[in-house]
């Protein structure tokens, strides 16, 4: 098949990478993940929003036939797409697309799981998508009851992460590796905010734009891109990086899978997401609420996601750690 609540003092210990002086509240601190927590969505299946991380695996599980299921790290390991191993954890658990009941082919679809980390291999070869939409995703998934408030005076909402792009293979698809947050009001408005980490295209444009995403989510989607520390790329307009993170940022790349753990973050303030609901105002013709306190987050997620359009293709990443909070804006 494969074709070539933590007490403060220990959040901020874990959290070192931030500088925690200007934190003023977290939205989302890594919490231990549990291989049962595996939603596979269709379409038709949302996730659990109470605040703890899950596996999502959208529209790659055909109905019926196929299941996640538990997979021995002795039988084949996943890692030599995600490269998870190289965490170090002395054991992990993973489940991968398999025919119900048999084990999984070597190289489908997989997530692994240990302390507050996940591998996510996302394989599209050989597998039909049950729903009529063309993109899949596999991502680690956090969402928030009844939605969180995220605007305050002063205040940045700002992601951060470790991750590894390890694996990157197309055969026509497009793969990406992105941070997605969602956004609604008592409006009935909701947008998107892609954040950009990896493009499988040469020939990709790391450039801001607002887009409409008429085939999948009939929904506002704000794309911007990640930077590293003390970067300030004038095509990058939604959102802005954090220079005091510490260990070094990768920005977001293009073509070949970067392979190096590291930091990607990004902060979005008041004004860009004024600017960003604005722009969708203005280029699709809506009229959108452009005050950042009417709105509230649903859900942030980190992961791969590969477009089969043109093409198939398989994509392994690994995700540490994963943050959301605010900051005070200086």
């Amino acid at each position: 098949m494969y074709k070539y609540k933590l007490p403060l003092a220990i959040l901020l210990t874990a959290n070192s990478n931030i500088s925690n002086a200007d934190i003023t509240r977290y939205h989302y601190s890594p919490l231990e993940t549990n291989i049962e927590n595996i939603i596979i969505n269709n379409a038709d299946n949302p996730p659990p929003t109470n605040g703890r991380p899950y596996a999502i695996v959208n529209n790659i599980v055909p109905r019926g036939g196929k299941e996640m299921r538990l997979l021995q790290p002795s039988h084949w390991d996943a890692s030599i797409w995600t490269g998870f191993s190289e965490l170090g954890y002395s054991n992990f658990l993973q489940k991968a697309l398999a025919n119900v009941s048999q084990e999984a082919e070597f190289g489908s679809t997989a997530v692994q799981m240990s302390h507050t980390s996940m591998g996510l291999h996302l394989n599209t070869f050989n597998t039909d998508l049950p729903t009529i939409y063309t993109a899949t995703s596999l991502q680690y998934f956090v969402g928030f009851p009844g939605g969180k408030k995220v605007w305050y005076p002063a205040e940045k909402l700002c992601v951060s992460g470790e991750a590894k792009i390890e694996t990157s293979y197309s055969e026509g698809s497009v793969n990406q590796a992105m941070y997605t947050l969602h956004f609604s009001n008592d409006k009935n408005q909701a947008v998107f905010l892609n954040v950009m980490l990896f493009d499988s295209r040469e020939n990709y444009s790391m450039k801001d734009i607002v887009h409409w995403d008429a085939q999948d989510t009939n929904t506002a989607i704000v794309i911007s891109h990640a930077q590293k520390q003390f970067q300030k790329n004038p095509n990058v307009k939604y959102t802005s990086t954090i220079d005091e993170f510490g260990i070094p940022l990768l920005p977001a790349t293009a073509g070949t899978a970067p392979k190096i753990m590291s930091g990607y973050a990004f902060c979005m303030t008041q004004a860009q997401f004024k600017l960003a609901i604005a722009d969708v105002n203005s280029q699709h013709g809506l009229d959108y609420d452009v005050t950042p306190d009417k709105w509230k987050m649903n859900f942030a997620l980190i992961g791969p996601e590969i477009n089969t359009q043109t093409g198939d293709g398989h994509m392994g990443m690994t995700v540490k750690n994963f943050w959301v909070y605010n900051k005070e804006v200086n």
